[in-house]
């Protein structure tokens, strides 16, 4: 997303003097940048309005990129974090339409039959943001035998197997459930589902071009008067 600021600058500049004129890149810089950070902490209020119990890694999702004097352009933009990158899960709230795969979800595909995607079983426990616990996903497929990291596959040794026959996740016959045993009950857990399709719901890009209108004369005030007060 680019945002573009126009202004009359140039023609200001003309009745300036020499000082304040040095000051109006310093300014111009300092103002991008803290644009820029209003329009994430403001992304930020909305994203708390409009999802459901966002969790923590969501609503540090966004990063500014600051401008300077050499690129007088000033981001915000979605994290490329470790784990799963913020424009994977985010960007279909932004634009609506199919959401990517989560990475439990491409372990077990191959094991469906047909279903690419899973979404909680009712009854199944979730954590206070609505999702599964992640040490409960490990332990899905570690039992399922999936798990990216080999080691964590559950073994076949005579331990591993009375601990699942006590508590056991598995792929039912018709391959579209992930079921959970716990002694002699017997419950779906994770429902095979196709493609989720996502309408848009956060208006990133309209809220950060309403805080720029709102906000960047303000903050070049503010820093140029800033700059003129310190300059030597």
């Amino acid at each position: 997303m680019q945002i573009q600021i126009r202004s009359n600058a140039l023609e200001i500049r003309r009745w300036l003097d020499d000082a304040q004129k040095k000051q109006i890149p310093f300014a111009t810089v300092m103002a991008m940048t803290q644009t820029a950070k209003d329009v994430a902490w403001e992304e930020i209020g909305v994203m708390q309005r409009v999802f459901d119990r966002p969790t923590p890694y969501t609503l540090n999702a966004l990063q500014v990129k600051p401008a300077t004097k050499a690129k007088m352009i000033a981001s915000v933009e979605f994290k490329e974090f470790g784990g799963t990158p913020a424009k994977r899960f985010l960007n279909p709230e932004v634009y609506g339409g199919p959401r990517s795969q989560k990475s439990h979800e491409r372990q077990i595909a191959p094991l469906l039959k047909g279903y690419s995607y899973l979404v909680p079983a009712r009854g199944t426990a979730l954590n206070q943001f609505g999702n599964v616990p992640g040490a409960t996903i490990r332990r899905v497929l570690s039992q399922l035998r999936v798990s990216p990291n080999a080691d964590a596959n559950a073994s076949s040794s005579k331990r591993s197997k009375a601990n699942r026959r006590a508590q056991a996740f598995f792929v039912n016959k018709q391959g579209n459930m992930v079921m959970q045993r716990k002694g002699k009950l017997v419950t779906p857990f994770l429902v095979g589902v196709k493609s989720p399709n996502y309408r848009k719901r956060f208006p990133f890009h309209e809220t950060a071009e309403a805080v720029v209108r709102e906000r960047f004369s303000v903050n070049f005030e503010i820093a140029f008067q800033r700059a003129m007060a310190t300059a030597r």
